[in-house]
């Protein structure tokens, strides 16, 4: 069936910044624009998502709001289709208006000018603040534009730090929390410490080292029930095209910005906390995968009991699953758990 093109404006925003799609005809319309950044409109962020066609402002449920890891953008992760729909795209098929935000300098959102030097000749790029400010820039689009006061948000790995401190800071705008893989204090020694040396603006991740990164702690014999083959190719050109230089390298390799290693080194590692959990009030879900190596289940057990002041806290371990949920057969099971969670009457909230 081809592609079902609506004339309506998704989001408030003109035609022309936005393609509307509904490739199986159940009614589901997709976005794709630029947002002002946090600086005014100086820079722009790129926001996509899918929600049901006919859902008018203030209808339905509170958006959910997406926010990616420390090295590959949002659009790559939870608006790519696999087998033909994306993390988001079944989310909306369930009636849940789903988006996921590039932070500054990640995938198609503007890059700063540092980001087309070589790394060395700037300091760490897109530092938390920068991103938790872009977070709140892409929340209050949709705030203002679907008419609900406040939004869900949905954070992965760094994502989940910064989804956390913004809950924190900001309770009136967010509605509930899900961590997903969450960072937090891990029981051994961090893998970078206290006392790097300059670490430059960004850092280049080769194609080579993506799919290993993918699989990392998950049984060998598991790679394939968990993650076909066409599903990893899938996910190395989306990655590889969100970068524009990418594929002029050997081997090919895309930029991340080092600014979520620097706030490690100045922050996790010495013990610091940078961001008050007690501050956030909002029903959370923390969810984490049992095969889980960069975020194991023990960093969500201590950020679980950390969240002391939310309303609803509730802590899911996802057999046979590890911090690549939303990219692997698992995430049916995530789409579940986070569904069920933000459509579920909860009466402390």
């Amino acid at each position: 069936m081809p592609p079902s093109v609506s004339s309506e404006s998704c989001l408030g925003g003109p035609l022309s910044d936005q393609r509307i799609l509904d490739p199986r005809g159940r009614g589901l319309v997709h976005l794709e624009r630029m947002i002002p950044g946090p600086d005014g409109g100086a820079s722009e962020l790129f926001l996509s998502g899918w929600q049901p066609a006919r859902m008018r402002p203030g209808e339905g449920p509170p958006p959910l709001l997406c926010v990616h890891g420390s090295t590959f953008p949002g659009h790559a992760t939870f608006d790519l289709p696999l087998d033909g729909v994306s993390f988001l795209e079944l989310l909306a098929a369930l009636g849940q208006p789903a988006y996921a935000v590039d932070l500054p300098s990640y995938g198609r959102s503007q890059r700063s000018n540092a980001m087309e030097r070589g790394p060395s000749a700037s300091p760490p790029q897109t530092r938390s603040p920068e991103a938790m400010a872009a977070v709140a820039a892409a929340l209050n689009v949709l705030r203002r534009e679907t008419g609900h006061a406040r939004i869900a948000l949905l954070g992965w790995s760094w994502g989940a730090a910064l989804c956390a401190a913004l809950a924190g800071q900001d309770p009136d705008a967010v509605a509930r929390l899900v961590l997903v893989g969450p960072q937090w204090f891990h029981e051994r020694p961090p893998i970078i410490a206290p006392g790097a040396t300059s670490i430059g603006a960004y850092r280049w991740v080769p194609l080579p080292d993506m799919r290993p990164r993918r699989m990392n702690g998950t049984p060998p014999s598991e790679h394939e029930s968990l993650v076909p083959d066409a599903w990893l190719e899938t996910w190395e050109r989306a990655v590889l095209d969100s970068d524009p230089v990418a594929r002029f390298r050997t081997p090919p390799a895309i930029r991340a910005p080092n600014g979520t290693i620097q706030d490690s080194l100045d922050s996790w590692c010495i013990g610091d906390v940078p961001y008050d959990p007690k501050a956030v009030r909002a029903p959370s879900l923390l969810v984490v995968g049992e095969w889980d190596q960069e975020t194991p289940p023990d960093q969500a057990r201590g950020l679980f009991h950390a969240l002391s002041s939310a309303q609803v806290r509730r802590l899911v371990l996802l057999g046979r699953a590890g911090h690549w949920t939303v990219l692997d057969r698992r995430r049916n099971e995530l789409v579940h758990c986070v569904h069920s969670f933000l459509s579920e009457r909860l009466e402390a909230s």
